[in-house]
């Protein structure tokens, strides 16, 4: 055994005489009490109930005292007790300084401690085998000193065993079982002795947040030389054995497995002894000391733990032999060589196998079979035919020049396959790292260094080059399947990236100009991302893209057009750097481990309808431009949604849900973010910051774990229309936002509030919340904090479990034409706390709120340190004006705060009224059927529900159409002048706005009066058969139905071609002077104005009717019959 293992014997052995010396005197329980122990159930039934017992000095406790007297050999005993009690303390002793002994006492105390004992004299204080349930600490003991803490079982509590400087005490076999914070914590007290403890489950429900380092099994900080052994820590939501800060402690024994961290942590404790423990199954590492100079970590076993069995890092001088790793690996660092040159490390064994570990050796070839390999300031050093697996990392090379390893398997390590740091000149070839937890590769600070030929697959990283930038050749390698990325790397001097393979993987690129892209470019070569090209391609224009890319970047192109293209399983699939006025569309970018769409400096850019799910990283990002219109796309299931840096921009109808955060918008001007859907988040639905002039609207975000919409340090804001329900958090979460405006949005059943405005920075000013509904939030409805000038009416608030309103701190607010109904489980609705100039009224025209448990007179008192009132409470409020009653419109399911409940343009009142449904879209029925949508008769005033609005017999569409008035009764009003009124003309069909309605020159009057039809051109008919047709009839004022107009028994053709007058009674005159009447030449057939003459018309008379045409020989007959004064005879 070597000198330094002579050291470890007899440091445990020191540790065990000093702990039989110091300690109090006990009996110590064999291994079958200590089962016994274990399995001990003590049933309440089996103590006698007693009040709290609290005690202060050995007067107080001798009365307390069941038997004994104080003494060493006889102490005071307190014992057998049930003791409940829901204020204080079970049994607080305080300043003592007889012996006394706790036991077999069973103590609830839920917001105090189950037992508390402070400032008791050395050596005098023993507690054992009690039962502490559900109490705020079990055991709490303060300046106790070589104290007994034995056998005692605790369950359900926030810490259950605590001790602060309580030197030399011993805390043995106790139970400690789903302590919230830590099972066991000792601060300040050197010298004890933790043995045979069991600790198990601590926070494992998460109580609290384990970011905190909470969930420890036994925590000792500042307890130099304590001793720990046997303790058995198991489930630990954080570390199962922690100490810090305590020099020349010994931790031996201990069996910790199955933590959420580490399983023993040891820190800043130099000279201690880490020995013979057992480490397995916990989540990070087995075994860690940190910054322990002169530690020794000998004899320990570490089985499958999540990132490495052992680890010990920046401890000089530290003693690592003859540990046991399986399915774990060892890791030493230390910041310089000659810190490793300090070490002792050796007969180590990993997976059955030999930890290698290499000093300063050269020239040598390393075959052999080793579980892991480091080599430290190596140089020409050749590992081949090795297999590294599940180990730490499988070889390591530190400060080296000139090393290589191939043909070799470095697989299913928790860190990296193969890792170089500080090196120069190092070969990686035909090397096949699979299945590690960080990096295939990992390359640090190194230069001169080739991969070339190997497999990497199924790490966070293939391979990473670390600040190794020069000389460095990457070259037909196979990477794949990788959960961040496949190669990341800076392009330096003599860099090249030839012919590799990514599958489901590609290359991170890390460059914010066009320079670091073109250095990028000229590294690169025949590289493929899932059997596609990957290029960086610059200044194309005006095309649409045509070639399939596994990954591409465009830098500086201008109208291009990337349609139905897939850059999917890939880091970031598709990039836009510098690039304006193009279109991306139905793009698929998912299964991305970055971005599916990265962009900046992105101006006039559409991408729509592209597939951005499953995304590692975020589904869509733009991080600066303007004027873009991001509409369509789907970034659900991604680690984040969408975010968002772009000024003018529309965001339309985008899918974000089931994401760590829906859309964030940021740092920009007037953006649109319009018909969103971001729901089922596990953080806040949309987060807006820093945005001027948003308009926010109709989004839905529900059911989110955090806030449904959260808006920070925004001006301007218009945020209407959108649903934030059933969120975990807030509905809506407001901070340092002014002159926004935030109407008709719907908050519904929220964890804590529906609206919350509060400050960090500037307050929240000039803000009015109206027409809002805010319902059954678990605590306030509208919470508002540190803000001013706010305006906050007509919404509905209503069954939120505690205030409807709270105003804290707030100046020159108002709170008017709100509906409180049933807030605060039937108390005062509102409260308002040390606020200054608000009202709960309008101040200009004297109205209030509406109150549901106002008694109908006087103010309504508001709750709170502003002695506030509203003095003009409404007792029928019909806040939307919409002549309905509020109370009505709640009880028949309508929206007291709207005119128009369902959004169809129709008020409630008309839809009510005209027997139509105001809780549905129903503006394009036609509930009458008079070929008029109810919206149209809505906005013309008509009735929806009746066809005849007016009630003048004409239906409300055909006076439309007809441009008559049908809110008038004009039924016997003649429009046209035709000689019908618009009732008739609306029963015979015709128009009432034209006097001929079928053009045929005669008008509808005339022609419904003589039986013609006045709907088709007849003109050129002859009803009555007289040779006259309808037309001439009409123009001579003829009766087209009779052959004789005039009934003086001669025929209307005859009088019209002898130019005699139809129209009247002329049959006994003798216009010729020949002795012969009218009639008589009619039935002699001669001309009637020429004597003695046998033909009707002369040649004369045919000829100048001929000249002048039938129109004008029509007009020559009527001057004929004016100037012609006919003579009768008698």
């Amino acid at each position: 055994m070597e000198p330094r293992s002579h050291h470890y014997l007899a440091c445990v052995i020191v540790c065990v005489l000093l702990f039989s010396v110091v300690a109090p005197t006990i009996d110590v329980p064999s291994r079958q009490e200590q089962q016994q122990a274990q399995n001990y159930r003590i049933h309440v039934g089996a103590y006698t109930t007693h009040d709290p017992i609290l005690i202060s000095g050995d007067l107080e406790l001798a009365a307390a005292a069941v038997s004994g007297t104080g003494w060493p050999g006889n102490p005071y005993i307190l014992e057998g007790w049930n003791i409940t009690t829901p204020l204080y303390d079970g049994i607080y002793i305080e300043d003592t300084t007889s012996y006394f002994v706790i036991r077999d006492c069973w103590i609830n105390s839920p917001i105090n401690s189950a037992i508390e004992i402070q400032d008791a004299a050395m050596g005098t204080v023993t507690i054992q085998h009690n039962y502490c349930i559900d109490s705020r600490y079990g055991i709490w003991i303060k300046s106790c000193e070589n104290s007994t803490v034995q056998g005692n079982q605790c369950y359900g509590l926030m810490r259950s065993i605590w001790a602060d400087e309580c030197g030399g005490t011993l805390f043995a076999n106790n139970i400690v079982n789903g302590s919230s914070t830590d099972s066991i914590y000792i601060e300040s007290s050197p010298y004890c002795n933790f043995t045979s403890n069991i600790c198990s489950y601590a926070n494992y429900n998460q109580v609290y947040s384990t970011s905190h380092g909470v969930g420890k099994g036994i925590y000792a900080t500042s307890c130099d030389h304590s001793f720990f052994y046997n303790n058995t820590c198991i489930n630990n939501e954080y570390d199962g054995l922690r100490v810090t800060v305590s020099p020349s402690s010994v931790v031996l024994l201990n069996n910790i497995t199955g933590g959420h961290h580490l399983g023993i942590y040891v820190s800043s404790s130099q000279d201690s002894i880490i020995a013979n423990n057992s480490a397995s199954f916990n989540s990070e590492d087995g075994i860690v000391a940190s910054q322990c100079d002169s530690v020794i970590v000998e004899n320990n076993s570490a089985t499958s733990n999540g990132e490495g069995g052992i680890r010990v890092t920046l401890s000089d001088s530290a003693t690592i032999t003859d540990n046991t790793l399986t399915d774990d690996g060892l890791s030493v660092y230390a910041s310089t060589i000659p810190d490793y040159e300090a070490m002792t490390i050796s007969g180590n064994k990993v997976n059955q196998k030999p930890y290698g570990f290499f000093l300063s050796v050269q020239d040598i070839i390393i075959s052999a079979d080793y579980g892991q390999l480091l080599f430290v300031n190596c140089t020409h050093v050749f590992a081949i035919f090795q297999n590294c697996s599940f180990a730490t990392n499988g070889i390591e090379f530190l400060w080296c020049n000139g090393c290589s390893t191939s043909l070799s398997t470095y697989s299913n390590n928790d860190q990296s396959g193969v890792s170089v740091r500080y090196s120069n000149h190092t070969i990686i070839s035909y090397v096949t790292c699979n299945n590690n937890r960080v990096a295939g590769c990992y390359l640090q600070y190194t230069n001169h260094a080739d991969v070339l030929e190997s497999t990497m697959t199924n790490s966070r990283y293939g391979l990473e080059l670390a600040y190794s930038y020069n000389s460095t050749l990457i070259e037909n390698n196979t990477i794949s399947y990788c959960t961040n990325y496949g190669l990341s790397y800076s392009p330096g001097k003599y860099t090249s990236v030839i012919g590799n393979e990514f599958w489901h993987t590609g290359i991170e690129f890390d460059a914010d100009s066009r320079q670091n892209y073109e250095d990028y470019n000229d590294t690169l070569s025949r590289n493929t991302v899932n059997g596609k090209p990957l290029e960086i391609l610059f200044d194309l224009e005006y095309q649409e893209l045509s070639q399939d890319y596994g990954q591409l970047i465009l830098v500086d192109a201008r109208n291009v057009d990337i349609i139905g293209k897939d850059f999917s399983n890939t880091v970031v699939g598709l990039t836009l750097f510098s690039t304006s006025n193009c279109r991306i569309i139905d793009t698929d970018a998912t299964n991305c481990s970055k971005y599916g769409i990265f962009a900046e400096s992105l101006g006039n850019t559409t991408i729509s309808g592209c597939n951005c799910t499953s995304t590692r990283g975020t589904g869509i990002r733009i991080s600066s431009g303007g004027s873009n219109i991001i509409i369509d796309n789907d970034c659900s299931y991604s680690e984040h949604g969408m975010s968002i840096a772009s000024s003018r921009g529309r965001i339309e109808s985008n899918l974000c849900r089931y994401t760590q955060g829906g859309l964030s918008v940021g740092a920009c001007t007037t953006p649109l973010i319009i018909n969103n859907d971001c729901s089922f988040n596990h953080g806040t639905g949309i987060s807006i910051g820093d945005v001027n002039t948003p308009i926010v609207q109709e989004n839905q975000c529900v059911d989110n774990l955090y806030n449904g919409i959260s808006m920070d340090g925004s001006t301007n804001a218009v945020v209407n229309g959108n649903n934030c329900s059933f969120n975990g958090y807030d509905g809506f979460m407001i901070r340092d936002v002014s002159s926004s405006f935030f109407t008709n949005n719907s908050c519904y059943s929220n964890g804590r509030h529906g609206f919350i405005f509060w400050a960090m920075g500037q307050p929240s000013d000039n803000c009015r919340l109206s027409q809002n509904f805010i319902v059954d939030n678990m605590e306030y409805g509208i919470l508002m904090e540190d803000s001013e000038h706010i305006v906050i009416d007509h919404n509905y608030i209503a069954e939120n479990h505690l205030y409807g309103v709270f105003l804290d701190l707030v100046l020159d607010t108002s709170v008017h034409h709100c509906y409180f109904l049933d807030n605060n489980n039937g108390l005062i609705q509102a409260k308002d706390y040390l606020s200054t100039q608000t009202t709960w009224y309008d101040q200009y025209g004297l109205e209030g709120n509406f109150w549901s448990d106002h008694q109908g007179y006087g103010p309504y008192y508001i709750d709170g340190s502003a002695m506030a009132a509203d003095f003009y409470p409404i007792v029928f409020p019909d806040f939307d004006s919409d002549t309905l009653d509020d109370t009505w419109e709640i009880q028949h399911g309508l929206n007291p705060l709207s005119p128009d409940s369902d959004n169809d343009l129709m008020s409630d009142a008309y839809e009510v009224e005209n027997g139509l449904d105001p809780l549905s879209d129903d503006s394009l029925g036609d509930a009458d059927g008079d070929s008029l949508s109810n919206l149209f008769e809505f906005v013309n005033g008509l009735k929806a529900n009746n066809t005849d609005s007016d009630a003048d017999t004409m239906d409300d569409h055909w006076e439309w159409i007809n441009n008559l008035n049908p809110l008038f009764d004009d039924s016997q009003v003649d429009a046209d002048a035709d000689a019908l009124m618009n009732s008739d003309e609306y029963l015979h069909g015709t128009d009432p706005r034209r006097p001929d309605s079928d053009l045929d020159s005669m008008t509808d009057g005339f022609e419904v009066q003589y039986g013609l039809n006045p709907l088709t051109d007849d003109a050129e008919d002859d009803l009555d058969g007289d040779t006259l047709s309808n037309v001439l009839e009409f123009l001579l004022g003829l009766n087209p139905a009779s052959v004789d107009s005039d009934q003086d028994l001669i025929d209307d053709a005859w009088e019209v071609s002898n130019y005699l007058n139809p129209l009247l009674d002329d049959a006994g005159w003798d216009p010729d002077e020949d002795g012969a009447t009218n009639y008589e030449e009619y039935l002699a057939g001669t001309n009637p104005l020429v004597p003695g003459a046998g033909s009707a018309i002369s040649p004369i008379v045919a000829a100048a009717l001929i000249g002048l045409g039938v129109a004008g020989g029509i007009i020559a007959m009527v001057i004929l019959f004016r100037w012609r004064s006919p003579k009768a005879t008698e």
